[in-house]
């Protein structure tokens, strides 16, 4: 069976209609009501594995007064919306092992040894804080560095349980229904929504710290 995966936010569609080669039948029948005749047009549908995934709004943290840094921040849920016609999985990890530091205030001797600016992917946790996918969830804020390598149980490689494989990070929805944007038939997307902890501590130097966090769906 055809694996497709697909990671945030970029969409494959494809759909094609196409008229087959019609069939003829010419030949006249006679009944009570008059002559009638009969033509058939075979019709065929040809329809991709078609999945999409599309992020909310990009997250900032301020940390400006010392009772910021004593105690770990949450940021509001972000969402995400899955548009797929097969079963699918949605996995998520660290985009890097850390984060890129910039504009660091060096302060007014300069940058002195001690100063720290590598901040591990560590200091971010998230969290699913809902769930329209009609798949299986878990819902704690867990440390993205734990999202670099797949754990065994969530091991889903390509051709041994259908799902995205390691390289694509920890397994977060398993089994998401098919859905799309068809209202018609109440067969809406797929929607998910998460939310991120921060906790640096005063372990690093001020400045701006940023990292992306990347989710990918695939279809089972």
């Amino acid at each position: 069976m055809k694996k497709l995966v697909i990671t945030a936010i970029v969409a494959v569609a494809c759909f094609s209609m196409s008229q087959g080669q019609g069939l003829v039948s010419s030949q006249s029948t006679n009944h009570a009501g008059g002559v009638w005749v009969q033509s058939t047009n075979g019709i065929t549908l040809n329809i991709n594995d078609i999945i999409t995934i599309t992020a909310g709004a990009s997250g900032s943290f301020n940390f400006v007064t010392p009772a910021d840094l004593s105690a770990p921040k949450v940021l509001g849920s972000t969402g995400f919306t899955v548009q797929s016609n097969r079963v699918f999985d949605v996995c998520v990890k660290a985009g890097s092992a850390n984060f890129t530091a910039s504009n660091i205030d060096a302060g007014i001797y300069g940058n002195v040894p001690g100063d720290n600016t590598t901040m591990p992917a560590s200091v971010l946790s998230m969290a699913l804080a809902s769930n329209n996918t009609l798949g299986s969830v878990g819902g704690y804020f867990a440390p993205l560095n734990s999202f670099h390598a797949v754990p065994t149980s969530s091991n889903y490689s390509m051709g041994n349980g259908g799902g995205p494989g390691s390289g694509y990070g920890n397994l977060l929805i398993l089994d998401g229904m098919p859905g799309g944007n068809n209202s018609v038939l109440g067969n809406t997307s797929r929607s998910f929504n998460v939310s991120y902890e921060a906790n640096p501590g005063w372990a690093y130097a001020g400045g701006t710290y940023a990292m992306n966090v990347v989710y990918t769906a695939a279809q089972e």
